[in-house]
């Protein structure tokens, strides 16, 4: 199960608003993706709804994880993992978005939670969009980042 921030971010429609910070929109994200495990109706990483995709990620990296998702329908592609946990079977508890450190047009937001009973923080960077934070990248704690999968992968 996984517990959602205090205070409760706001509702997805809302998160390219402005005034929104960043870490509203990766809380926004794991909110999503939470309600999606909890009724098995997946959209983020479903390659059926890109408008999702840009909500969340700058165009960038929505185009690659898009062309993934669509592209290697039937296949393992570059995600062959839950990119917001790090693993392939999550079991997610303790989930933490702590507040964003901001620098001009870029931020940086980290994640925090227990999966399987090991504790895991990856590092959300965010990037100013259209007057929108959007996620340019994920670290996670081997240093790896979702951006070099894909470069890996191409």
């Amino acid at each position: 199960m996984v517990e959602t921030p205090t205070p409760a971010p706001k509702p997805a429609a809302n998160v390219a608003a402005a005034g929104v910070t960043p870490e509203a929109v990766v809380a926004d994200l794991y909110k999503v993706h939470a309600e999606e495990f909890r009724t098995n109706r997946y959209r983020i990483m479903s390659g059926k709804d890109r408008k999702i995709l840009d909500k969340y990620f700058d165009k960038n990296l929505a185009d690659l994880i898009w062309k993934d998702l669509t592209t290697h329908q039937g296949e393992v592609g570059v995600l062959d993992f839950d990119p917001f946990y790090d693993t392939q079977d999550p079991d997610i508890k303790n989930l933490k978005v702590s507040p964003g450190v901001t620098s001009g047009e870029t931020a940086t937001a980290s994640v925090s939670f227990t999966n399987s009973g090991r504790k895991e923080t990856l590092v959300y960077s965010l990037i100013k969009q259209n007057g929108a934070w959007r996620i340019s990248d994920i670290k996670y704690p081997t240093g790896d980042t979702l951006l070099k999968f894909f470069k890996v992968g191409a």
